[in-house]
């Protein structure tokens, strides 16, 4: 019933206010935080939702979409946890204060926590694996 519930007030909020249904809406920290916690867990799925899309045939962004895909899917990863991932992101790195929460999204799950299974799926397909710095 609460996962009903939920649907209803998300679809509520982007029909009451669809300026807020666009990509851009919650462009950097303040705004991130001043969102009310369904509105975050809302967007980070729609982002979730985005990363599994494949646009091209390009072998590095079906690497993307299939590794993450299986990171979620096998760390039982949901909506809560990845607005709390985004959240502690924001948190413990003040300097992107002022990015979007979609560029936030990709550091904290894909090049964060999913890291290792887009690295496997990069392998698979014969590209080098992401590395990141500090």
């Amino acid at each position: 019933m609460f996962a009903i519930l939920k649907k209803a007030f998300l679809a509520a909020i982007i029909v009451l206010f669809p300026h807020q249904a666009s990509a851009d809406f919650l462009n950097s920290y303040a705004r991130w935080k001043g969102a009310h916690p369904l509105v975050q867990q809302g967007y980070v799925m729609g982002i979730y939702d985005r990363t599994l899309k494949v646009w091209s045939n390009e072998e590095g962004e079906k690497a993307v979409a299939v590794g993450v895909s299986k990171c979620v899917k096998d760390l039982e990863i949901n909506s809560v946890m990845m607005s709390e991932a985004v959240d502690y992101y924001y948190k413990t790195n003040t300097s992107r204060w002022s990015e979007g929460a979609f560029y936030i999204f990709h550091d904290a799950i894909v090049r964060g926590v999913c890291l290792q299974f887009v690295n496997e799926q990069r392998s698979l397909r014969g590209l080098d694996p992401w590395v990141v710095s500090d």
